[in-house]
């Protein structure tokens, strides 16, 4: 039967806990694979357009559907796994984007532009006009200072609209090159929670950059609800109702074709960090290994690519262990 399995996450000064993505689990034990009408439970949402002289240029949407069904509420996902292949960009100076749904919570009151779910949006990867490649998450709150983004990619955003205002985000990576043929696996998981919210981060994991592969963080945020009357048992979980799009938004490009695809869609209940005084004990005599020179998301793709990993304990204040960074990572096949 599946488990959840908790973990605990540092006061500011320990080192936060965080949870590798699982290997891959079959649908008796995580929230099932995402499919669109496949017997096999292969979870592909390909889409496909080519503009000939149209007037416009638009999005393509393809909904999908979980095997089995499940709401949000039954399902208690804490973690999103879906993996992007671009196909074809032609002629490659053309602007394309293609998106993946997310959501927290669902079936609560709709207001802004939620639409009936805590917050709602998207996370997917562009390719550019002018050659560059940009990595994307944006979603829409209900309420004005709802959301707080944590990390350097985040900023406060208008979802789809403007101006800014302080219950949109959007978590934007200008800088990081994309091939066509690549599987990129993205990830959307809870990292901790408190009394007033949780924080949740995206990841894309490119496993043709060198060595074992990067893990590449497009950002995390923080989402309150107590402080809003919004139910904490509805809004820390995932929503499970997704859509998939592909858009083009200039509309002085007409003639050109893009394929991609998403596959190996994955809704699991796997963790449910607290944000509680306490973390994994350190030290070499019980950690598998411990790194200095490491950033957050690098310290979790150290312990996604050790098998014998399940846990990884970081910080960035440790300048006994660290004295350049303070960066301290501690990987572990258990947590006490």
């Amino acid at each position: 039967a599946f488990r959840p399995k908790r973990f605990w996450s540092q006061a500011p000064s320990t080192p936060e806990v965080v949870r590798p993505p699982p290997k891959r689990r079959s649908a008796h034990n995580a929230m099932a694979p995402c499919t669109c009408g496949s017997s096999r439970g292969l979870a592909l949402a390909a889409l496909a357009m080519v503009l000939r002289c149209v007037p416009i240029a638009r999005a393509v949407t393809s909904h999908l559907q979980l095997t089995p069904r499940k709401t949000a509420a039954e399902a208690q996902a804490t973690q999103l796994q879906a993996s992007l292949t671009w196909k074809e960009v032609s002629p490659p100076n053309r602007d394309v984007y293609m998106s993946y749904s997310v959501a927290l919570g669902d079936g609560i009151q709709p207001k802004a532009g939620a639409h009936g779910r805590c917050n709602s949006g998207y996370m997917g990867a562009q390719f550019r006009a002018d050659g560059s490649n940009t990595l994307l998450w944006s979603m829409s709150g209900r309420e004005e200072g709802q959301v707080v983004p944590v990390s350097e990619y985040c900023h406060y955003d208008c979802f789809d609209c403007s101006p800014p205002n302080r219950r949109d985000f959007q978590c934007k990576r200008d800088d990081y090159k994309l091939s066509i043929g690549v599987i990129y696996t993205f990830t959307m998981q809870l990292e901790l929670q408190n009394a007033s919210g949780a924080m949740w981060s995206v990841t894309v994991f490119d496993p043709s950059a060198a060595g074992a592969g990067q893990l590449v963080e497009v950002g995390r945020v923080f989402f309150k609800d107590r402080e809003f009357g919004l139910p904490t048992e509805v809004c820390r979980v995932l929503g499970v109702d997704p859509y998939a799009f592909q858009e083009y938004w200039n509309s002085k490009q007409q003639d050109h074709t893009t394929r991609a695809s998403w596959s190996a869609i994955a809704y699991s209940g796997v963790m449910k960090p607290q944000d509680t005084d306490g973390y994994c004990q350190g030290g070499a005599m019980v950690s598998l290994l411990e790194l200095q020179g490491l950033t957050r998301a690098e310290c979790k793709g150290r312990c996604a690519a050790e098998e014998r990993c399940r846990f990884a304990s970081y910080t960035d204040r440790d300048f006994a262990f660290a004295p350049q960074d303070g960066s301290h990572c501690m990987l572990f096949d258990r947590c006490e």
